[in-house]
């Protein structure tokens, strides 16, 4: 199972998120808690625009999205500071889910 978090920040926090996300990473995650990438890009609307692409098995995805959450608690207090979490699948698994073989 994979979840995707988007995030958004004005360019004038980039600074803050950045001490916010070290002081966060300074925690180790579960084992279970794997984190694939971490990709961002300017963003003319919003400022900074970020995308991280965890993996989890099926079983422990509440306590990864329970984990998932806590780690960004902190950076609540930043002003304009927005995200998205996003369980998704994968193509095979949609078919799947529809009834329908997959090639």
């Amino acid at each position: 199972m994979f979840v995707m978090l988007t995030s958004t920040y004005p360019l004038d926090k980039a600074t803050e998120v950045a001490k916010t996300y070290a002081k966060v990473s300074a925690t180790p995650p579960p084992p279970f808690f794997k984190q694939i990438g971490s990709y961002g890009a300017a963003d003319i609307e919003c400022g900074i625009r970020g995308y991280t692409l965890f993996e989890f098995k099926d079983e422990k995805l509440a306590e990864a999205l329970r984990e998932l959450i806590k780690r960004l608690v902190p950076f609540g207090n930043i002003v304009g500071y927005r995200y998205k979490v996003e369980i998704l699948m994968s193509a095979k698994e949609a078919m799947i889910m529809m009834g329908l073989t997959p090639p």
